[in-house]
């Protein structure tokens, strides 16, 4: 009997002196490597889909303690906890935390700081803060929720490596503010996010109600009028029934006909039934000869 067997893909990368994780404490454990999430993967292109280029990395999950950007053997990857985001994702009503942290790491990658020997250091990991804000912003994100990943999960104290919490806010902010200036939709107010223009984002920016009304056109103050006395009491189907007021619209000369006596969009089989009593047929949209209709003079 022929058995079938699934292969998971698993890679021991051994004890890493440099790695250093997303909280910008060193790891200095043996590292394990293991296939992605689909969660992962999809959150990873929809971060790039608003960079507009492709990756330049694998993502993986590993027996890291939170995440990081690192390059092994020449490829460049970023390891994360999968329990630790599915937590970060728990203890959240949105996901911008989680989705923020990889795009830090994504940031470390298309910045180039993966191709530099030795462990990072603050100004990286502040450009890493600013491209995540710049990005979360154009997603969707409020200035908060960008910015609640680095605000819950890191402290004041800084490292060779990291920079101190208030100097990693005032960098998401930085980036956060870029794309808002870039999309033209700035607002002071925190909870206001930018509008995205690629797709629907979590939170939407309210739009400004018009409260006056636009007086663009000139209005029409003259009554109706009417020849015979008894016109409003039954349809106009004759000129000697109606008296034409002709008004100019931005050089244009329009003439007010009688309700009823016009429909815009009228088929062609309706105008046939209309003038069937005239013997005139439209055909091809062609030119409406006269008859008894409503003209002006």
């Amino acid at each position: 009997m022929a058995l079938s067997c699934v292969a998971y893909s698993q890679e021991y990368w051994g004890q890493l002196t440099d790695l250093v994780g997303y909280d910008g404490i060193p790891i200095g454990i043996e590292i394990y490597t293991f296939e992605s999430d689909r969660e992962a993967e999809e959150t990873m292109r929809w971060i790039l889909d608003y960079v507009g280029i492709p990756a330049n990395f694998i993502i993986k999950a590993a027996n890291v303690p939170n995440a990081a950007a690192y390059t092994h053997n020449g490829q460049r990857y970023i390891v994360y906890n999968q329990v630790w985001i599915k937590q970060i994702k728990d203890t959240n009503t949105n996901d911008w935390e989680a989705i923020s942290i990889l795009a830090h790491e994504i940031g470390h990658h298309l910045s180039g700081h993966t191709l530099i020997l030795g462990k990072s250091r603050p100004p990286l990991e502040l450009e890493a803060d600013i491209f995540s804000g710049f990005v979360l912003a154009q997603m969707g994100a409020t200035l908060e929720e960008a910015q609640s990943a680095i605000a819950r999960l890191t402290d004041e104290t800084s490292s060779e490596t990291h920079p101190p919490r208030s100097a990693r806010l005032a960098a998401i902010a930085n980036g956060w503010l870029k794309a808002c200036e870039k999309l033209s939709a700035c607002s002071t107010n925190n909870n206001l996010a930018v509008t995205s223009q690629t797709e629907p984002s979590p939170t939407m920016v309210s739009q400004p109600v018009i409260s006056q009304p636009i007086a663009s056109e000139p209005v029409i103050e003259q009554p109706i009028q009417s020849t015979n006395s008894s016109a409003s009491a039954r349809p106009i189907v004759s000129n000697r029934d109606w008296t034409p007021y002709v008004q100019e619209f931005n050089g244009t000369r329009m003439v007010l006909v009688p309700l009823g006596g016009f429909n815009m969009g009228t088929n062609e089989a309706q105008l046939n039934e209309v003038l069937a009593s005239c013997g005139v047929i439209v055909k091809n949209h062609g030119t409406i000869m006269k008859c008894h209709s409503i003209d002006k003079k």
